[in-house]
Parts: structure tokens; sequence; C-alpha cells
């Protein structure tokens, strides 16, 4: 048995105006939580949404308004935020207390995850190298447990097609022919490192991360 429902892929990304799909979106999520209770699912997510633009948290904050919130249990975010071509850990951080500060506006009770965020390596020069995903994967985690996130999952393992310049087939640790990238070993050494471990806090080292 599944152990949620994530409903559905970035609705966020329509093109109508925010309210407008909110709306839709609310009147698809509410029958449908009903229909998974009946059946004996009592776990839903609010759909991944993108925070690539300022927008993202409008939408939902209009769902809330509109009476979504009683019906999911965790909100689910997809972190890719851009600085300069690249993807900001520390725009994540701020992106993610804008998330939390929303959860408490409406009561506070709700749990968040990260069910995508990846770094495509291509040819082109507006995607990260791979000396520079593999410092940033890391990273990312390490913002997700500080901000609590209950889970963190990347996109995505293996690349998804042989084109070195198309960001989507690019988005894996290991290449489409099976060679791991940097962002492979250094995601490996970290968990196991960090194996059992338990986030306590910062300290401040003087070294510009």
């Amino acid at each position: 048995d599944p152990i949620g429902f994530e409903l559905w892929n970035e609705p966020n990304h329509y093109t109508e105006d925010t309210p407008v799909k909110a709306q839709k979106y609310c009147d698809y999520i509410k029958p449908t939580r009903v229909y998974l209770n009946y059946n004996g699912h009592d776990t839903i997510d609010l759909a991944p949404f993108s925070l690539a633009y300022n927008d993202e948290l409008n939408f939902v904050d209009y769902c809330f308004k509109y009476g979504l919130y009683p019906y999911f249990n965790s909100i689910a975010h997809h972190p890719y935020v851009w600085e300069d071509g690249f993807t900001s850990t520390r725009l994540q951080e701020y992106r993610m207390d804008q998330i939390e500060d929303l959860i408490l506006k409406y009561g506070g009770w709700k749990d968040r995850e990260i069910t995508e965020i990846g770094y495509p390596t291509t040819t082109a020069s507006n995607t990260p190298t791979e000396e520079s995903a593999s410092i940033d994967i890391v990273k990312t985690f390490v913002v997700s447990e500080a901000k609590d996130n209950e889970v963190t999952i990347f996109y995505d393992m293996v690349n998804d097609g042989e084109d070195e310049s198309y960001t989507e087939h690019n988005f894996g640790q290991v290449t489409y022919d099976g060679a791991p990238k940097k962002s492979y070993m250094t995601t490996t050494a970290f968990n196991i490192k960090t194996e059992g471990g338990i986030y306590v806090g910062e300290i401040e080292t003087g070294i510009d991360m």
C-alpha cells in the first residue's frame, strides 16, 4: 500500500491567474480526500509546488484561504530557486522559512517535505558544474534537515538521456551510461558519515560555504 498520495505535480505552473488555478485545485483535492479516506488511506500531501518564482507561495496561500488546510497532512515542495543561473541554498533556506510562516499563519501543525530537488549538469553555461552540484546537493541536505523537512528526495539517480546539452536529461547523480558523477560521491560520503546523527544546530567556522 502507498504511504501517501502526492496530488499532483506542481499545479502552480498552470498559466491561469493564481486565484483561479488555486480554486480549481481545491475543487479537485477536497472530494479526492473524502474518497481516499473512505478507502482506508488517511495520508495525503498537498501537491508539490515549485519555489522557483515568488508567486508560488501565493498559490498555496489562496488554497488555504479557500479551505484546503484541513484536507492534507503535509506540504510537499520543490525548492528549485535560482540565483545567477544556479540554485542558491541561501535562497532555499529563506523560502523554507516563508513556508513555515505560512503554515503558522493558518494553524501550524503541518509537516513539510522536499519531494524533488536536483542539480542538472550540462554543457550549457547556465547550469551547475559537476563540482558546484556536488557541493550544493550536500548543502541542500543540511538546509532541509535544519528546516525540519520530514523527507528530502533528490531528482534523480540516473540521467534520463544522452543529450549533454539538454537540462532534463542531466539531473542524475549517475550518467546515462552508469558512470558516477561527483555529486554521487559527496552524497554517499555525507550519508555514511551522518547516518544516525541528529541535527542540533549551527556553529560559526569562519569559512565561507
